[in-house]
């Protein structure tokens, strides 16, 4: 954020925009260096940033709180080399279970990011951009209350997110994430915690069928195939699975 830079009395919006360009040039060309095909995920590259297309002018950037990073992002691909690939992880997505929303969410880096790309790099950016999408798995286990609340539509919560994950895997180019604060993904309790020292169950108790409903989201095609019925962690949630 431009506003909080120590030396904004000194130096202009454009400099800070071409010193975020240079760091950009110089985290991929470091990695690249090391990993010539690497993806770089990120939380996301523009998913945060102003709508409206007077933004990509520079005004609204100045004053919003991602305004360095399209600079940055920038420099990013003017280091990039056709193996590199930048993943927008579209944080935005969190609670997103509808195709529409998944769409428009893709639609928008496809098509809006480029107003934030210089014209040079622009075919770049559609060769080398790619759309990743992120789910709140607590989004599926908190209460009505929460603003994370993800409906389960008259049936269990977990089957909203085999579906959720159905869809966003049918949407996203290559990757797919998931984000959980009230559950642990490893066995070792003593360094997952999401903060401090506090310990949380398996995301397979947590969310009971979490586990499976992911690995059938993994490979649905395949589970499909074999047209069956599978029973979610045994606790007596079945989803049937016949074509």
């Amino acid at each position: 954020m431009f506003d909080a830079q120590p030396q904004r009395d000194r130096h202009s919006f454009a400099d800070y925009q071409e010193q975020a360009r240079r760091r950009g040039r110089e985290l991929v060309a470091a990695v690249a260096a090391e990993h010539p095909d690497i993806a770089v995920p990120t939380y996301f590259i523009y998913g945060g940033l102003p709508g409206d297309p007077e933004a990509a002018a520079g005004a609204r950037l100045e004053v919003d709180i991602y305004g360095l990073l399209p600079a940055f992002v920038e420099g990013m691909l003017a280091a990039s080399t056709p193996s590199v690939t930048i993943v927008d992880g579209t944080e935005s997505a969190y609670t997103f279970s509808e195709l529409s929303q998944l769409q428009t969410a893709a639609v928008r880096l496809e098509v809006g990011g480029q107003r934030f790309v210089a014209p040079e790099l622009r075919a770049r950016f559609r060769a080398q951009a790619q759309i990743g999408l992120g789910l709140y798995v607590d989004g599926y286990n908190v209460l009505e209350t929460s603003p994370w609340f993800v409906d389960g539509r008259g049936g269990a919560r977990v089957l909203r997110l085999q579906d959720s994950l159905q869809v966003a895997l049918a949407t996203a180019d290559e990757y797919l994430w998931l984000w959980g604060e009230r559950g642990r993904w490893w066995p070792d309790p003593t360094d997952t915690a999401s903060w401090g020292r506090e310990v949380h169950p398996p995301w397979s108790e947590a969310l009971p069928g979490s586990d499976l409903a992911m690995a059938l989201a993994r490979d649905a095609a395949g589970v499909l195939a074999g047209a069956c019925s599978v029973r979610l962690a045994a606790r007596g949630l079945t989803l049937s699975l016949a074509p």
